[in-house]
């Protein structure tokens, strides 16, 4: 944050400066990172502790506040989080050794999610001096750990590597924190009792000065190392991401980071100059990930805008081409609203690969605000009708994606299988990759789908890549009527499409199962296939019926009916349908017939043999298996399914 200093509070400045030094009492550093949001790396004098580079230390532009420590919260802050081994650590260093007395280490944490390694240290100077890459002794150490539950974390303290204090107290997750750290020297070097004191405090009383109550303490002799072992003292402040294969960092932002040596100089009061009202705009996110769109998608995302102290506008640019902004201005009255300004991002994916682009935000006086956009985009390739699919995956590989761009319906729905077709072709869809969120029913009509396609077991095969979305309406599919001498000329213009076959004689007798049944038409045998749980499974297998199904075979003549009502039995010659003013229904293997007046009531079994034949007056109910019907009342009859 940029400060303004008045002649009279620089000379009080310089007078507690003098005052403080003749007391051993200074601050070693105040860091509020108020630098370009990027990498710390190399900026304020922050530098590498060892070689380690993977994923940088940001400065973000979310600052923390906290009551008494930083009212307001202003500047910037900085964001760890690594998952690698070789995650980036950096240190800085102290204008010069402390080597006697305390020292306070204060900071505003707030945790998304906790770690099992060290994350922040006081750490000495290698024999060489402090410079980039070096590596000097991690002595105090803050290790922030899972509570008694996930949304909880408790920390703990360490002296070197060795000695470790865990905290009793547990806090939440997402809330700002203040934390500060006490190490006191116990002067000399060796000798019983004289290893150094940590000392933790999570939220203080910040009422009456230094608190006598503490959160954690680790005191007494062990067998961690401490700055008392060597001449050189605390020299720099670590932040640490490097974590190993068993141990890994916590995912936290850090702001206000102070170290001093008394506790007062931790809470400056009014002899800090006061802070100018910079301008300044902070948005929601730092970075913006489009994910991975296909090509001709078109993909939103919305990032919330807000500000502090503008004097101006906010002008929103550095996008342009496939990637838009709702809007080319923020007024400053929206910005700075409780609300903030909601902003749009478009994208119409088109570039193949990685893209990427920077969102600028700019205003009068303020910082300008850089936030990457990024996205990565699948190439499709686009076929009209599922005959164009059909032919395009004649030289696809497995990791080409395809686009289904009109509109396609759904004949049926299986555990495995999705069925669709058009007026061109048909395909079965298995959702391998388990994608499909909507739920859908047979005769819903979808366009756009996208997926990969291969020809697989004897079906082409269409596997989805994304949800295809709510469908656009429900009609119900008409089978296409063919013969199964035509289905066997040409069986790989029918594979998948809901077919009607009339007049088919049933090879096979018994009842149906899970089994095959052989069907012959005019001489052209076939097979009748059954999909699992299919609700006429037990039911008796007629001697002739029109038949209904999916076509299940490029190769041969295998048909599979969707349901009982796709087997149509048909009624003898000579008999009419039964009269509306007669009622006929099953419920629970029952069949019920009621008649306006007193009627002879024939039930035949689909193989024609009577099962019943009596007067019915007005009502009557019959025990049947589940199975198909004929019906006959008086001189009318019908055919009826009883479950």
């Amino acid at each position: 944050m940029r400060k303004i200093y008045t002649l009279q509070s620089l000379f009080i400045a310089l007078i507690c400066l003098l005052s403080v030094s003749s007391a051993k009492a200074e601050v070693a550093f105040w860091e509020e990172f108020d630098y370009t949001i990027g990498n710390l790396y190399q900026q304020g004098d922050w530098v590498r502790y060892a070689g380690h580079t993977v994923d940088p230390i940001q400065v973000v532009n979310t600052p923390l506040s906290y009551p008494g420590y930083q009212d307001k919260a202003s500047g910037k802050a900085v964001k760890l989080g690594s998952t690698s081994p070789q995650g980036e650590d950096l240190q800085k260093p102290f204008p010069h050794s402390i080597t006697e007395g305390n020292i306070y280490v204060g900071a505003l944490m707030n945790f998304e999610a906790p770690g099992t390694n060290y994350f922040l240290t006081l750490t000495d100077s290698t024999a060489s001096g402090f410079k980039d890459g070096s590596s000097g002794s991690e002595k105090l150490r803050l290790i922030a750990t899972e509570g008694s539950s996930p949304e909880k974390i408790k920390f703990q303290i360490a002296r070197g590597n060795s000695d470790v204090v865990s905290s009793d107290e547990e806090f939440d997750l997402n809330t700002t924190l203040l934390v500060i750290l006490k190490y006191e020297f116990k002067g000399d070097l060796t000798g019983p009792g004289t290893d150094d004191d940590i000392t933790l405090f999570i939220n203080p009383d910040l009422s009456n000065g230094e608190p006598t109550t503490y959160t954690a303490k680790l005191s007494g002799d062990g067998y961690g190392s401490d700055f008392a072992a060597k001449p050189r003292g605390a020299k720099s402040l670590q932040l640490k991401q490097g974590a190993t294969f068993s141990k890994t960092c916590p995912v936290v932002t850090i702001d206000q980071l102070r170290v001093a040596t008394t506790w007062e100089e931790l809470f400056p009061g009014g002899d800090v100059p006061p802070a100018i009202d910079k301008p300044t705009i902070i948005p929601q996110k730092n970075t913006i990930d489009m994910g991975y769109p296909f090509s001709e998608d078109i993909v939103t995302q919305t990032i919330n805008i807000k500000a502090e102290h503008l004097t101006g506008d906010i002008t929103v640019g550095g996008i342009s081409g496939e990637l838009q902004a709702s809007a080319t201005t923020i007024t400053k009255e929206e910005a700075m609203s409780e609300e903030g300004f909601d902003l749009t991002l478009t994208l119409t994916a088109n570039a193949e690969g990685k893209q990427s682009q920077t969102l600028t935000l700019s205003s009068e006086g303020a910082e300008t605000v850089s936030i990457p956009v990024t996205w990565n985009t699948t190439p499709v390739i686009n076929a009209e009708n599922l005959a164009e699919l059909r032919d395009l995956i004649a030289t696809a590989t497995e990791y080409d994606f395809f686009r289904i761009k009109n509109e396609v319906a759904i004949s049926h729905i299986t555990k495995d299988n999705i069925y669709i077709q058009d007026e061109t072709s048909a395909f079965a869809i298995s959702d391998v990759y388990e994608m499909l969120t909507t739920t859908y029913t047979s005769g819903d009509r979808i366009k756009n789908l996208i997926g990969n396609a291969t020809k697989a077991f004897g079906q082409s095969l269409f596997y989805p890549r994304m949800d295809f979305g709510a469908p656009i309406r429900n009609e119900a599919v008409e089978p296409t009527v063919t013969t199964l001498a035509q289905m066997q000329a040409t069986p790989v213009n029918y594979e998948s499409r809901l077919v009607r076959v009339n007049d088919v004689t049933f090879l096979t007798t018994g009842t149906f199962s899970t089994s095959q049944i052989d069907i012959e038409q005019e001489g052209t045998t076939a097979k009748l296939s059954i999909f699992a749980n299919s609700d006429f499974i037990g039911n008796e297998i007629p001697a002739k019926a029109d038949l209904i199904g999916i076509s299940r075979s490029s190769s041969n003549i295998n048909i599979a009916p969707r349901s009982s009502e796709d087997i149509i039995v048909n009624i003898p010659d000579g008999i009419e349908s039964v009269s509306a003013t007669d009622r006929v229904w099953s419920t629970h293997n029952t069949l019920h017939i009621e008649t306006v007046s007193p009627q002879t009531v024939e039930i035949y079994s689909i193989l024609g043999k009577q099962i019943v034949c009596q007067e019915v007056s007005s009502e009557a109910a019959f025990a049947l298996p589940g199975g198909i019907y004929l019906v006959k009342i008086g001189d009318k009859a019908g055919k009826y399914i009883v479950k």
